[in-house]
């Protein structure tokens, strides 16, 4: 694969190339006749509980945050940053799994599960304890983001327009909106608000109830949207073209929407403010306090998140193409040239450079206090936030990798061969 059509992908890890609704919106829930979901299941539970505990409103994330990676980067917000724990030493591989295709994006995980897609068009769940494949979702083309999950159940939406919410231990359809829309590519479904939001290459952004599936709002916008949006509290960005756009992101009044021969409008929504940036903007928008930052083809611009306007931009002099890992204090950048850069928040000002030595794709992730990060050759390294100094590398050299996920003390790991790995230590 040349750089420039490995580049084409890596920009749309966790954003995908395939849906996005427009206009009414037809919900299709688990008993309805229509609503099959071609699922052949390995060796799911009998009874199908879950091991979580929802919330009183039933749309919470996993309570147990040290134990689920729930959506891409772990937060709406895409901060890469969470209280979850990888190893510390250096680890050895658990186990290694098989899934098929190739996997662009990295896994969703929660309730002893890991769930991804693959390049044929396939949503899989596999067991965290053994490596072993539970359930396999059939026939949904344009799936290559990473899926969302909480203790209702897990989300993706598809290249064919579809949004579906999933049970978690079986693969059952619980519920199903097919849109009408321009076409286009998916981006990684967010949660947050008790919402599912969700973006696409026709410039459409949605929100769902993440229980029901009803629509709740929509916002067009003229260019498509190939990376994933960030949601923080009230508000959601989202890139489009050259243009970062804000969003008001509270679910919409039940008076506000309306039917139309029994299907749901949702609210049509205009943006809080728009600001265009003259670099061509690459990765996932994060949000953290007050910076929304975004990685651009030149380096890292940040933006006021209240008004849209630029505080700085730092110039890397090589495309960023990782989203970077946002801590309390730190910006960690992924370089094209093999450097992990860390810069202030406040002033974009550089703390420390660590030369990697390899291209550096995908996001880094920090998770309890330690960085993680997967270079383009299949290294897979740990370091500290605080200086860059390297805790333990693995040089590995098994296929392309996705964003490494950590969560339990391991580290899970897929790659564009179509295999997933567990790493961790000795009782882990």
């Amino acid at each position: 694969m040349t750089d420039f059509s490995r580049r084409s992908v890596v920009r749309r890890l966790g954003a995908g190339l395939a849906l996005s609704a427009g206009g009414a919106a037809a919900v299709t829930t688990a008993g309805d006749s229509d609503a099959t979901d071609d699922t052949s299941r390995d060796d799911a539970s009998a009874d199908g509980t879950s091991t979580d505990d929802a919330s009183a409103d039933g749309t919470s994330t996993d309570d147990a945050s040290t134990d689920s990676a729930p959506t891409y980067l772990y937060d709406a917000a895409n901060t890469g940053v969470t209280d979850a724990a990888g190893p510390t030493e250096s680890p050895s591989e658990l186990w290694s799994t098989t899934v098929g295709d190739a996997v662009f994006a990295p896994p969703a995980v929660g309730g002893g599960f890991c769930y991804l897609t693959t390049g044929d068009g396939r949503l899989r769940a596999v067991d965290t304890e053994a490596g072993d494949p539970v359930w396999t979702v059939e026939g949904d083309r344009g799936l290559l983001t990473t899926p969302a999950v909480n203790t209702d159940g897990v989300y993706l939406a598809n290249e064919n327009r579809i949004v579906r919410s999933l049970t978690r231990e079986t693969g059952d359809v619980q519920w199903s909106i097919g849109t009408i829309a321009r076409g286009g590519g998916a981006c990684a479904p967010a949660l947050a608000n008790d919402l599912l939001y969700t973006a696409g290459a026709d410039g459409l952004v949605h929100a769902f109830d993440s229980s029901t599936g009803t629509p709740h709002w929509e916002l067009r916008l003229p260019e498509a949207v190939l990376s994933s949006l960030a949601v923080d509290g009230e508000t959601a960005y989202v890139a489009a073209g050259r243009t970062v756009y804000a969003v008001d992101a509270t679910r919409a009044d039940a008076d506000a929407r309306t039917e139309i021969a029994g299907r749901v409008v949702p609210v049509t929504r205009e943006p809080a403010w728009q600001k265009i940036l003259e670099p061509r903007l690459g990765t996932a928008l994060t949000v953290r306090d007050d910076r929304l930052i975004v990685g651009t083809d030149d380096g890292v611009t940040a933006l006021n998140p209240e008004d849209g306007e630029v505080e700085w931009q730092v110039s890397t002099r090589t495309p960023v193409l990782g989203s970077p890992a946002f801590t309390t204090d730190r910006l960690l950048v992924p370089t094209a040239l093999g450097d992990l850069v860390a810069l202030d928040p406040e002033n974009g000002e550089e703390s420390w450079r660590a030369r990697v030595g390899e291209k550096l794709d995908t996001p880094p992730v920090v998770a309890d206090g330690v960085g993680y990060l997967a270079t383009r050759n299949g290294s897979l390294l740990a370091f500290a936030p605080e200086d860059g100094s390297v805790r333990w590398r693995l040089d590995r050299e098994d296929g392309t990798p996705t964003t490494p996920v950590a969560v339990g003390g391991r580290l899970y790991l897929a790659d564009w061969n179509g295999t997933l790995t567990a790493f961790g230590t000795q009782g882990n």
